[in-house]
């Protein structure tokens, strides 16, 4: 597998995570940077791990991780996107964070905890590629590192993308964001029905 495959898979399997990246910023525009750059390094560190993972779970245990997988992926992006619609039609007193929240970080955006989930979810397809290195025989370090890299880029541009959308739309942003991931999650569980 050459490097330019290694970089297109690289961003094929960055779009979830962009999408949640800019669905959580659009929903908090005045998140700081050190919160998004948190995200990307989750996001990032995820994406580069799976296939490491994935890489050692081997053939032998490919329909145990595909079947069980999307399930999980659609819980953690539904769950939390449910939240998020929830909380934007309350009022901003009952919408507020409870604890486990970075003393910085704006009420609504993911804790660190939310943040680990959302790695996993957004991840699960760079296990299963994984898999597939193992079966061609990719150098895996060579690409876990590019995976990793190019969605730690990508999240920062998606949430930079989001933070600016979210001020443009004021309250509606909440909800959308809301939305962006529970749809995100119903396009996974869809994907894997119609596999």
């Amino acid at each position: 597998m050459t490097l330019d495959i290694v970089l297109l898979t690289s961003v094929a399997l960055a779009m979830d995570a962009c999408a949640v990246a800019a669905g959580c910023a659009l929903r908090v525009p005045r998140v700081s940077a050190a919160r998004t750059l948190e995200m990307a390094l989750v996001f990032g560190g995820f994406q580069a791990v799976m296939p490491v993972i994935g890489y050692f779970l081997g053939v032998a245990f490919t329909g145990a991780v595909a079947s069980t997988a999307p399930w999980i992926a659609f819980a953690l992006l539904a769950g939390l996107g449910g939240r998020m619609v929830w909380s934007a039609f309350q009022s901003p007193e009952n919408s507020a964070e409870g604890s486990g929240r970075h003393e910085d970080a704006p009420s609504g955006w993911p804790t660190f905890t939310a943040l680990l989930g959302l790695g996993v979810a957004t991840s699960i397809d760079a296990l299963a590629v994984g898999i597939g290195f193992g079966l061609l025989q990719v150098p895996l370090a060579l690409a876990a590192t590019v995976i990793g890299l190019v969605t730690f880029g990508l999240v920062l541009v998606a949430a930079h993308v989001g933070r600016k959308a979210g001020a443009a739309l004021g309250r509606h942003a909440e909800w959308l964001g809301g939305a962006v991931l529970i749809a995100i999650g119903i396009r996974i569980l869809v994907a894997h029905l119609l596999a």
